[in-house]
């Protein structure tokens, strides 16, 4: 889709642990934009459906596949509107084919490509996902990250290598390369 003709937001895409939620934060107050956490969007909407907070990670454990991939495409639907908002995508958000359509649409998608090493670290720090195996942990990961890799690539409008900048230096690359095109 031609760059011109997009929405005038930004929605930022990449592996859990690739600092999205923090530079997207920064992002919205440097350009006077709404910001938006999919993660808390999509633990609020649980709450409100169900009466019960829980993590977001927790919520497709309790629910299964069905009800968490519905629940993140109504999410979806719910700010596919909005406007000068910053988008911090869930790390799993781009995988739902009917959300990949509404993010394509609803503004200009910028990955932020961090060091697979890092990305590892920080999923794993506070212990070991379900989607990654605990017997092979490298080896899944590594499978997790080539998967993932090729279709955050593929959505993207702009890729940020994030590796070795500060969340400062990220956001005058992210004002550089879109701000112009934003008002």
């Amino acid at each position: 889709m031609n760059q011109m003709y997009k929405s005038n937001n930004v929605i930022l895409i990449g592996f859990k642990g690739s600092r999205k939620t923090t530079i997207s934060r920064d992002l919205a107050k440097r350009l006077e934009f709404q910001f938006i956490d999919f993660d808390d969007f999509i633990v609020e909407m649980y709450k409100h459906d169900t009466g019960k907070l829980i993590k977001y990670r927790d919520i497709e454990h309790h629910h299964g596949r069905d009800y968490f991939l519905e629940l993140q495409r109504r999410g979806m639907a719910r700010i596919r509107n909005h406007s000068r908002t910053v988008l911090a995508t869930a790390g799993n958000t781009p995988f739902v084919p009917e959300v990949q359509r509404i993010l394509v649409q609803m503004g200009h998608i910028i990955f932020l490509e961090e060091d697979p090493e890092k990305v590892l670290s920080r999923i794993t720090a506070k212990g070991i996902p379900r989607f990654i195996d605990k017997n092979d942990v490298k080896g899944s990961f590594k499978e997790f990250y080539r998967t993932g890799i090729d279709l955050y690539r593929t959505l993207a409008d702009y890729i940020i290598k994030t590796g070795g900048l500060s969340d400062k230096q990220v956001i005058e690359k992210v004002v550089s390369d879109v701000g112009h095109i934003l008002y």
